[in-house]
């Protein structure tokens, strides 16, 4: 049976209430909050576990040591989504969908992120499917009318090869990833995003992420995000994987390529993603486009 938060936490008790207030919101995780359709073809499907995706979202620890922590707790955070209206989806898909509906966010310091990706030909010089446009639209409008920071998949946007050579010649077409940039621009109203470059898992115990201090104050933060020029960073998530379980040291798995790529590669992969966003500036004169 869980525990109800006590009335005070004596440890602070002798603390003024600004103080103690303070410290309580330095306690809150700062996460990303993640969606991602059940469908076959996303980029990044075989990465993400359902149960690192029902533990990320949830309520912040710092709720159960007493009403005062309980309180900041609720006070900025909550259900992002509670009222969703889902019918539009295939009943094959509700009780994913509906995990959704108890997903917890501060949106004053999160981030959402949809980890959602089409198929080339869907993205490029193809049809847009109506399943995938009422997704894409649904999730990131309901997640703008939170005032929460928006991060996308930047296959949306314009492709990327993380492990493979980029193509010589010209810029890629432009017409599927800039279709995409006015939909989200008119449904959200917001004209700039985060992309995300590469997803990847690290599988570990839990008193090795809290160690590390790298998944938060209490280990909440268990989805993130680092930029890419953060070398620092990433070699910190490299030396925590190399400490996993043996079969994760797999260099033929996409955790190896990835930090194989950042690191060992570090020019190579910094030059890509360079050349990533020069090419999507070149299909913003194109295209005349006001979206970043």
């Amino acid at each position: 049976m869980a525990s109800r938060p006590t009335e005070d936490f004596s440890p602070f008790s002798r603390l003024p209430l600004e103080i103690r207030r303070a410290i309580w919101n330095f306690c809150l995780p700062r996460r990303v909050v993640e969606l991602y359709p059940p469908d076959t073809d996303r980029k990044h499907s075989s990465f993400r576990s359902i149960r690192s995706f029902f533990r990320n979202p949830s309520v912040p620890l710092i709720s159960r040591m007493c009403h005062e922590s309980r309180q900041i707790a609720h006070e900025h955070g909550g259900l992002l989504f509670p009222d969703a209206n889902l019918d539009f989806y295939d009943e094959a898909f509700n009780g994913h969908w509906d995990a959704a509906l108890s997903i917890w966010g501060n949106p004053t310091i999160d981030v959402f992120h949809l980890n959602y990706y089409c198929c080339d030909e869907t993205l490029y010089g193809g049809d847009l499917e109506q399943d995938r446009w009422q997704t894409f639209v649904f999730w990131l409008s309901a997640a703008a009318e939170k005032g929460m920071p928006h991060s996308i998949d930047l296959y949306f946007v314009h492709p990327f090869e993380f492990t493979e050579p980029f193509p010589t010649g010209e810029v890629f077409s432009s017409y599927g990833g800039q279709r995409y940039l006015e939909m989200m621009t008119s449904a959200t109203g917001a004209s700039q995003y985060m992309v995300t470059v590469e997803v990847t898992s690290l599988h570990i115990q839990k008193s090795a992420a809290l160690d590390s201090g790298l998944f938060g104050r209490l280990a909440e933060e268990r989805v993130g995000q680092i930029h890419v020029t953060d070398l620092a960073a990433i070699q910190a998530y490299h030396n925590l994987w190399a400490t996993g379980p043996s079969e994760d040291q797999d260099l033929a798995s996409d955790t190896a390529k990835f930090f194989d790529i950042a690191l060992r590669f570090r020019s190579e992969f910094l030059a890509r993603t360079g050349r990533w966003q020069l090419e999507v500036k070149k299909i913003r004169l194109m295209n005349k486009s006001d979206a970043v």
